[in-house]
C-alpha cells in the first residue's frame, strides 16, 4: 500500500517553546449587538471593525477610539440574520449578506 505520512511540520522554522509563542490579551468590549455574532472583519485601511449578528445588525468600530466602546455605526437593513461581510479594496465599501436573501451594499466614505 501507498500510504503517505503528514509532515510533522508544515514550514522550515524550528517550533517556538511556550517562553516565545505569541501571546494574546483581551483588551476591549466591543458594545452593542443583542444577538449572537457570526462575522467580523477589519476594514483593509485598519480604521473600522464590522460585525454582522443574528439581531440582524451590522455595526462598525473606529479602532482608532478603542475606549469609545459604544458602535460607531448600526446599520439595520436586513430583515433576518447577517452572515458574512466585505470590505472593498480601498475600505469605502462595505458588503453584507444576510438569511434573508439579499446582500446589502454600504458606501461607507461618507
Amino acid at each position: 500500500k501507498n500510504r503517505i505520512e503528514p509532515p510533522t511540520r508544515m514550514t522550515g522554522e524550528e517550533p517556538q517553546d511556550a517562553a516565545t509563542a505569541l501571546q494574546f490579551y483581551y483588551k476591549y468590549d466591543l458594545r452593542g449587538h443583542t444577538g449572537a455574532v457570526y462575522t467580523v472583519r477589519f476594514s483593509p485601511n485598519g480604521r473600522l471593525l464590522a460585525s454582522g449578528s443574528f439581531d440582524q445588525t451590522v455595526r462598525c468600530w473606529d479602532i482608532e477610539k478603542p475606549l469609545q466602546q459604544e458602535e460607531t455605526l448600526c446599520l439595520q437593513e436586513h430583515s433576518h440574520n447577517v452572515t458574512d461581510l466585505s470590505w472593498s479594496a480601498d475600505s469605502s465599501l462595505l458588503l453584507s449578506g444576510s438569511y434573508d436573501h439579499t446582500v446589502r451594499l454600504y458606501d461607507m466614505s461618507t
